[in-house]
């Protein structure tokens, strides 16, 4: 047992070995080898004050989105082209949520999109990745988690499919960790085109049932719920 040992020189040495597989001991003034990058040393940590329902993160107002290039589409074509894919095979139990749907709300270009539902998301992600010659990766069949990955216009674009969490979409958005992240868009024929547009024509049909929305516009980071973190 460590504690009992009387003094360091009692520790048992240790072999550490360089990318060249060459043994080296660490010395009294060099207890890691030379190859150990210096930035992942540990420091000392300052201990977090516990969370509270009520906890918010602001983000300062001179960080703003990162601007966007002359070529850069608010969403890329290849992820428009399957959205409507998807809402012309009768996807009326979908909805585009998470990451993406933030940052079309706060001015972002994005290039992926996480959907969820109410069916079978392998069997709908996977007619997806026939129809863009995509590759179709299951992350998690258990939970009916999948991905489509496929090249468009030049560029890699990406797009998840879930089942939903809990019972129902309003459960799924409950479960979730910040209101930023508890928004969902119907999945219509229009969706692409308001996703595109941004603004408030997006926010106008978005379903938000944590206050959401105001807090993207307040640039302010708050809990869904205590227990979901």
């Amino acid at each position: 047992k460590m504690a009992e040992r009387e003094s360091i020189e009692e520790l048992p040495t240790l072999e550490w070995r360089n990318l060249s597989g060459t043994p080296q001991s660490p010395t009294a003034d060099d207890t890691l080898p030379p190859a150990f990058p210096a930035e992942l040393l540990p420091v000392e940590a300052t201990p977090l004050e516990p969370l509270t329902a009520e906890a918010v993160l602001l983000v300062p107002d001179e960080v703003s989105p990162p601007a966007a290039g002359p070529d850069a589409e608010a969403l890329a074509a290849p992820l428009a082209r399957a959205l409507g894919l998807l809402a012309a095979d009768g996807a009326d139990a979908m909805w585009v949520v998470g990451g993406g749907l933030r940052d079309r709300l706060s001015g972002r270009p994005v290039t992926d999109l996480d959907l969820v539902t109410a069916t079978d998301a392998l069997g709908a992600a996977g007619r997806l990745a026939a129809r863009t010659r995509g590759s179709l990766v299951v992350l998690d069949r258990a939970r009916d988690i999948a991905r489509v990955v496929w090249s468009g216009d030049g560029r890699a674009v990406t797009l998840d499919l879930a089942r939903l969490a809990r019972a129902d979409l309003a459960g799924d958005l409950a479960a979730r960790d910040f209101t930023v992240n508890a928004l969902a868009l119907p999945l219509t024929p229009a969706a692409a085109g308001l996703l595109a547009e941004g603004g408030a024509a997006l926010a106008a049909q978005v379903l938000d049932l944590a206050g959401g929305l105001g807090d993207v516009e307040a640039r302010c980071l708050r809990m869904v719920a205590e227990a979901n973190l």
